[in-house]
């Protein structure tokens, strides 16, 4: 879960995982708010990608939106290469 709360600046959450070069990586990133007739999007996810070492973008804020509950996860599939090692950075 993420909460993003202030001027709904857009923010970006990005995700540094080791051990599972080649594997397909989905990210998704849902509003978990009520949402009512004429909402915007809040947020928008990640593009899925091949892991090769590179920071993953789980979930983005859309300006003027982005404040809110999130339910963010990644999902891998693939085989490990050995020990996976995730940690995420909130970049704003």
């Amino acid at each position: 879960m993420l909460y993003a709360v202030g001027d709904n600046r857009p923010w970006k959450l990005v995700a540094h995982v080791s051990g599972i070069d080649g594997a397909v990586v989905i990210p998704s990133c849902v509003s978990t708010d009520t949402t009512l007739e004429g909402d915007l999007q809040r947020a928008i996810s990640g593009d899925t990608v091949t892991a090769n070492g590179q920071q993953i973008v789980v979930c983005e804020g859309v300006q003027g939106q982005s404040g809110g509950v999130f339910a963010v996860s990644l999902n891998v599939q693939g085989r490990a290469t050995g020990d996976i090692a995730i940690t995420v950075e909130l970049i704003l």
